[in-house]
């Protein structure tokens, strides 16, 4: 199987194109090159429920509606149905007490949507349709959302503002009132001191956090750094070496390098020095790692 996580908008149209031509998900697999259980995840995360009848007939998913004798459901008066059951205006499913809701057996498995089904045309029950470009457009908004901060409620929020700073006033820490109110909170700690760093909530400050206080900002130690003039590299590459070694092969040359021990040590360092003709290493120990020593 692929090592690609994200599915493209063209692997959607394959798995919409597959289960129109009556493919299982294990054939859908194999041409996307994806497991099968990948693509039961997106029909069912992103199929869409469509309240639609067919020819002549309006939606209908009750359960009796072939036999139900149910009339006058609702108040319009110019309703000259003799059954409710034909209604095109939902009375059936939204207003009769003898409402079931009834639902295709073969929406509870593969493919779980209408798509490509035979039976779509004469049905009148509830549907479910798997779109590309709507599950593309969910993916994007997903991916936009989870990359622009928090998505807290106002009720979360509120929640979350009331418990920690009634705490704080306490003196309790952080981890303390998730000790006793861990369950009913709708965020984890993590993101708790992500909200107060940000100032989201309004009665909690990064100094009403103990522990918090005692830790320095990370810094991003893998950002790109601004690009340096190299130009004093020209003619000390490794490139360069190599082609000097292989034109002059009787120069005796020596390598050096420097070993370091332990960083909390008492800074002294080995200097090596290798003869290549020779095959002789000699080490130096040096009391400080620098340009005098």
């Amino acid at each position: 199987m692929s090592k690609k996580t994200h599915m493209t908008e063209s692997d959607r149209a394959a798995i919409l194109r597959g289960i129109i031509e009556g493919l299982n998900y294990v054939e859908i697999g194999k041409m996307i090159d994806k497991h099968p259980a990948t693509i039961t995840r997106e029909v069912l995360k992103h199929r869409t429920a469509e309240r639609k009848g067919c020819g002549w007939y309006g939606f209908n998913d009750c359960r009796l509606r072939k036999r139900c004798p149910e009339m006058g459901a609702c108040d319009d008066q110019t309703c000259h149905r003799n059954k409710c059951a034909g209604c095109t205006k939902y009375c059936c499913s939204d207003k009769c007490p003898h409402y079931e809701k009834e639902v295709c057996p073969k929406l509870q498995g593969v493919p779980y949507v209408c798509d490509g089904c035979k039976e779509k045309s004469k049905c009148t029950l509830e549907k479910m349709s798997y779109s590309p470009a709507f599950a593309q457009k969910q993916y994007k908004d997903l991916l936009s959302d989870s990359r622009s901060g928090h998505r807290a409620t106002d009720e979360e929020i509120e929640q979350m503002n009331r418990v920690i700073s009634s705490g704080c006033k306490r003196g309790q820490s952080l981890n303390h009132i998730y000790s006793y109110a861990g369950d009913g909170m709708p965020f984890s700690q993590r993101t708790a001191y992500n909200l107060v760093n940000d100032g989201v909530l309004p009665d909690v400050i990064r100094l009403d956090l103990p522990k918090a206080v005692t830790y320095k900002k990370r810094v991003n130690r893998n950002k790109a750094k601004e690009p340096c003039d190299q130009a004093y590299l020209k003619g000390r590459q490794l490139a360069d070496y190599r082609s000097f070694i292989d034109e002059h092969p009787s120069v005796s040359v020596v390598q050096m390098d420097l070993v370091e021990g332990r960083r909390s040590g008492n800074g002294r360092v080995l200097m090596t020095l290798h003869f290549i003709l020779s095959t002789l290493q000699v080490a130096y120990i040096l009391d400080h790692k620098s340009m005098d020593s």
